[in-house]
């Protein structure tokens, strides 16, 4: 199986190629641009030096956030787009467990914590696959109390809350820089567990993904709050 994957959730972009779970090729570009205009014209150089046209990929996994509303929609449209035009399934990862998938080989509890600005905190814990603590939206203070001692903490809200974290958990491990970017060949090793567990309980695949944004946009939140609602 060939499986395109793409990142857009955070401020990185992120194109990887699969064959059968094995990585072939991972594009990351961190920097001003937007995901609108360097998304399609890195899965087009990835896919043209691995000699791999559209016509021959199987499926498409997509981070499906939470994380930037805008970037979210920007992967999780153009992955649909791709599967339609290719009759393809589209699986859907969450930003939280593409981050545990960059570290799931430690032996204990992984906790994946996105910074969401002013004090807000996205977070999950993991451990050997299973979601401990399923993804949440809250404050750092609210969400921290919920992390057994001695997890690995992974993600951009490690650098964010480092104070906090070492202060609410005991025995806390934090993971090196490298590992808290969430990364396109992560998206794919978690999307093609999921396409097998599908296949052997006779499940249909996914054909699309739909975006995962656990709290209001910004712009909702100032209405609420100007209407008060």
């Amino acid at each position: 199986m060939l499986m395109l994957g793409m990142e857009t959730a955070g401020s990185t972009a992120s194109a990887a190629l699969t064959r059968d779970g094995a990585l072939l090729a991972e594009i990351s570009l961190h920097h001003t641009r937007t995901h609108s205009e360097t998304l399609m014209p890195m899965v087009e150089d990835m896919l043209a030096m691995c000699g791999v046209t559209p016509a021959m990929l199987h499926a498409v996994a997509v981070d499906c956030g939470p994380g930037s509303f805008t970037g979210v929609r920007i992967g999780v449209c153009a992955a649909n787009a791709m599967g339609a035009a290719l009759s393809i399934p589209v699986v859907g990862i969450g930003s939280l467990r593409a981050l545990y998938e960059n570290v799931s080989l430690w032996p204990g509890p992984v906790c994946a914590l996105i910074d969401a600005r002013n004090e807000g905190a996205y977070m999950a814990v993991y451990e050997n696959g299973a979601a401990l603590v399923p993804p949440a939206a809250d404050t750092a203070e609210a969400l921290l109390p919920l992390v057994p001692a001695g997890a690995l903490f992974v993600g951009d809200g490690v650098q964010a809350y480092r104070d906090a974290i070492l202060a609410a958990v005991r025995d806390a491990v934090l993971a090196p820089e490298a590992y808290h970017v969430a990364r396109a060949g992560s998206l794919c090793r978690a999307a093609q567990s999921l396409l097998a567990r599908c296949a052997e309980a006779g499940e249909k695949p996914p054909a699309e993904a739909a975006p995962l944004y656990l709290r209001p946009s910004q712009a909702e939140r100032m209405w609420s709050a100007r209407h008060g609602r």
